[in-house]
């Protein structure tokens, strides 16, 4: 959980970026004026544009990334989403490269649902009922595998006995709507900087079940509400040792945060901060391991951006020749193939509040699915 050494203010510096999808994390850099590295699992033509990429296929996930850096510089190395999930391969990276990122030793219990709720009840904060095995008569469930993200194989059961399984535990399902927050894990203090609603298992945009789908935000925080979230973030933080960036996503039912998970890393949230306020926000992420200042604050929610992923409803080739806006992120090569139940690409909105935004990424999901037939 140590400082990586400093590299000054030399804001051309080299970073690599590595996780699933390295696009927006790499965008963010090149915000803050860095020289981009990345490795992903897509390779977009967005990302190739700003960054030397190099590409890993999913059967290299995640070992691939430790060979895959041989030929990048001795540059620092921050991961994006599903490398939280792979502490022993964080540990083996940051052998090879200055980490800015959380190690190891933070994440596997970061990412332990049950050592997340002991810290809870320590903290006096409310949390979700979890089993080894789903009780009978008690409560409805939600069956989840440990070790993934992005809402991937969560199901929800009824309150019949199913037998413990040593990839899943059951969590207590609760009604009420996905949202996330973003916090900055600063060696001084924690901050809350974002509130977001999450889109999960949107049909509108190919997702079912409890998978991913994007966010809307940054949103307007209430006292009661950030008072919640603050101590939340203040309790994970300190029990985990997180540094710089990181995410809690949660329910909120009948005004009360009860927290689902931790991101111990960039999320996909961030660039909504970073678009809406025109603040590098990778910038605070890199000073809390280079021990420099941090200047980020709450977002207001005064303008609000919503990001939207498409998910292929069949298999198809990415169109050709087509010009594209602003709008659109995470491009695929024309002609690629896309198979059905993947993430093909993003598109972004912006607006006065939610309700606008969320019309308008319905209306440019419609759009974007004209143009895939």
């Amino acid at each position: 959980m140590g400082l990586a050494p400093t590299l000054g203010d030399d804001l051309s510096s080299p970073l690599i970026v590595i996780g699933a999808s390295a696009r927006a994390a790499a965008q963010s850099a090149r915000r803050v004026g860095r020289e981009v590295f990345a490795i992903d699992l897509f390779g977009d033509t967005d990302l190739q544009r700003i960054a030397t990429t190099r590409v890993l296929s999913f059967e290299e996930y995640p070992n691939g990334f430790l060979d895959a850096l041989n030929s990048f510089p001795k540059a620092p190395l921050i991961y994006t989403g599903g490398l939280e999930n792979h502490p022993d391969v964080v540990d083996r990276l940051a052998l090879q490269r200055p980490l800015y990122g959380n190690a190891g030793e933070s994440l596997r219990i970061v990412r332990d649902p049950f050592f997340l709720s002991r810290i809870l009840r320590k903290y006096n904060l409310p949390a979700l009922e979890l089993a080894e095995t789903a009780q009978p008569g008690k409560r409805n469930w939600l069956k989840k595998p440990k070790g993934k993200s992005a809402g991937m194989g969560i199901h929800q059961v009824a309150g019949t006995e199913i037998a413990a399984h040593p990839d899943y535990y059951f969590q207590e399902f609760c009604p009420g709507e996905p949202h996330s927050a973003i916090f900055l894990a600063h060696p001084r203090e924690t901050r809350l900087l974002a509130l977001n609603r999450q889109l999960i298992g949107t049909s509108w945009l190919g997702a079912s079940g409890f998978l991913y789908a994007g966010n809307i935000g940054p949103l307007p925080v209430n006292e009661e509400l950030k008072r919640q979230l603050q101590a939340m973030g203040d309790a994970v933080a300190h029990e985990c040792g997180l540094r710089g960036l990181f995410g809690i996503d949660f329910l909120l039912h009948q005004e009360q945060a009860y927290l689902v998970e931790v991101n111990p890393r960039y999320t996909a949230a961030v660039e909504l901060y970073e678009r809406v306020t025109d603040y590098p926000l990778l910038r605070d992420h890199l000073a809390c391991f280079e021990k420099g200042q941090i200047s980020a604050e709450l977002a207001n929610g005064k303008m609000v951006e919503g990001k939207a992923i498409l998910y292929a409803r069949v298999d198809f080739p990415f169109p050709h020749g087509r010009e594209l806006d602003a709008s659109w992120a995470d491009l695929p090569r024309a002609g690629q193939p896309q198979k059905a139940g993947w993430p093909v690409c993003m598109r972004f909105a912006s607006g006065a509040d939610a309700a606008e935004v969320l019309k308008k990424l319905q209306q440019r999901a419609e759009e974007t699915y004209r143009l895939f037939r």
